[in-house]
């Protein structure tokens, strides 16, 4: 029975590949033939799972996969699990081909190098090995081991590790993670990426994880993304930022005039991915105020509103745990107000 490109499919699939043809390359081989008469339809995910009879005799079978481009190496995910924050860790390696992470020497520098550029929280005791987690077969390469993170890198990447080192490793030490949700709620923003802390790149959070969002640029959006964050106006950049945590799948409609982006029309099914000079980066211009003015806003009357406080010429809010009616005095004397009731 001849060799077919279904056959082809289910191999270069296994090995986390595309898969085009066989080959007429004479790779000379002195192993016995194993598995002859292979039928298989294309979808399936291992040659094993193809129908074939045992044994058999003639030429052994060439060919030749392309690469999916379907990761930029370096980047990282989690698998197996129905939560985003937790699974097996995978990583791009240099042949844009997803493949498994060894244990082997792992600490808990790594674990928050990996939760930090997967946008997430981190806590002492993150990892887990494979056997934590359902065990799913890893038909995919192995691509690192020995992994070493000072713990202040952006991304694995930066890290040190050895590729595609088979010898020491097998998917029975496949590390897993779990990485904690992240501090935040949906719809909040924070820049990233400068020493400057009203300009830098976009962060959105969604899902309990910060990520930045793609073709985002433009004067209405900046307006309120930077409203939201307590300066005044702002204006977008578009600058070649190298960001290893995941896109959110998110586009924005403001008009400007809104007080966060999630009051904006908006919808989750913005591009998962888009080049590093697509990414949304703005500059917003400080607020016109001192250090320590406050104000009232949104109130009924010029009276009353929710305390903002002016910290280095961004407006903020006040946390009101412990507050009495004491801070209210202080706050209304400073607006040059008589001081009544105050509500948090």
């Amino acid at each position: 029975m001849m060799w077919t490109i279904e056959d082809t499919n289910a191999v270069c699939r296994q090995l986390g590949r595309n898969g085009t043809s066989p080959t007429d390359s004479d790779y000379t081989t002195h192993l016995p033939v194993v598995m002859s008469s292979v039928e298989c339809v294309g979808t399936e995910s291992r040659l094993i799972d193809c129908p074939y009879t045992t044994g058999g005799s003639g030429s052994p079978v060439s060919l030749r996969c392309t690469y999916s481009a379907s990761c930029a190496h370096g980047d990282v995910r989690l698998t197996g699990r129905q939560s985003e924050n937790e699974g097996r860790l995978e990583i791009c390696n240099s042949f844009s081909v997803w493949g498994t992470v060894c244990n082997k020497h792992w600490t808990q520098a790594v674990s928050k190098v990996v939760c930090h550029s997967l946008g997430y929280d981190y806590e002492e005791g993150s990892y887990h090995t494979y056997y934590t987690f359902d065990r799913i077969p890893a038909t995919l390469p192995i691509s690192a081991d020995y992994v070493r993170c000072s713990g202040s890198e952006n991304s694995l990447g930066e890290c040190t590790y050895f590729s595609h080192s088979f010898s020491e490793c097998s998917h029975d030490d496949d590390i897993g993670i779990i990485c904690p949700p992240a501090n935040c709620e949906d719809g909040d923003v924070r820049l990233l990426g400068t020493t400057v802390s009203e300009e830098g790149l976009v962060l959105v959070c969604v899902n309990k994880r910060w990520g930045p969002i793609c073709q985002n640029n433009n004067e209405a959006n900046t307006k309120t993304m930077c409203r939201q964050l307590g300066y005044t106006d702002g204006y977008y950049d578009r600058r070649e930022i190298t960001a290893a945590i995941p896109v959110q799948n998110l586009t924005l409609h403001c008009h400007g005039d809104e007080s966060r982006i999630f009051d904006c029309t908006y919808s989750r099914s913005g591009p998962s991915r888009c080049s590093y000079y697509d990414l949304t980066y703005i500059s917003c211009e400080p607020a016109s105020c001192t250090d320590g003015q406050v104000r009232l806003v949104d109130g009924a009357t010029d009276v009353e509103g929710r305390v903002e406080i002016c910290f280095s010429r961004r407006w903020g809010t006040i946390s009101g745990d412990g507050w009495t009616q004491t801070e209210s005095t202080v706050i209304c004397n400073d607006l040059g107000y008589e001081a009544t009731v105050g509500r948090q």
